[in-house]
């Protein structure tokens, strides 16, 4: 391949991106529009739920807790809806999903390195399995 294939081949590779993104430009807008909207309702759910526990002098500070709760988790749900808007393949499922499954291989390494350090006598062995369980949590945790 010569110097002007390489530039061709360059441009081409770069008119493809521009025309992906200009693909997917509206989605992208709407995506926002979306998130600003749910930006605006988590400051009304924040603002409500302080609204409420106003009149009640000991509640005020459950009312700032409760408040940013609301919030945040109005505001996360917006994120949400807004990637799967621009990435449709996008599932918030999937990751309380993928969350979900680490903490069982979690847990089971962990019973498993428990029954074994019962059970096996030597320590050589015992050891294996402890630098074992680390490697594997290590692997887990890193994901």
């Amino acid at each position: 391949m010569n110097f002007q294939e390489a530039i061709a081949a360059a441009w081409a590779k770069i008119d493809g991106l521009i025309d992906g993104f200009i693909l997917i430009l509206p989605n992208m807008v709407l995506a926002a529009i979306v998130f600003i909207a749910f930006f605006f309702a988590a400051r009304w759910s924040k603002a409500f739920v302080k609204r409420l526990t106003r009149k009640h002098r000991q509640a005020r500070n459950l009312g700032l807790v409760l408040g940013r709760l609301a919030q945040g988790t109005v505001i996360l749900i917006g994120l949400f809806v807004a990637l799967s808007i621009v990435i449709p393949t996008f599932r918030a499922g999937d990751i309380a999903k993928a969350i979900k499954e680490r903490k069982i291989l979690l847990r089971h390494a962990e019973m498993v390195k428990q029954d074994s350090q019962q059970a096996i006598a030597e320590e050589l062995d015992k050891k294996d399995i402890e630098e074992r369980y680390w490697a594997i949590k290590r692997e887990l945790l890193a994901k």
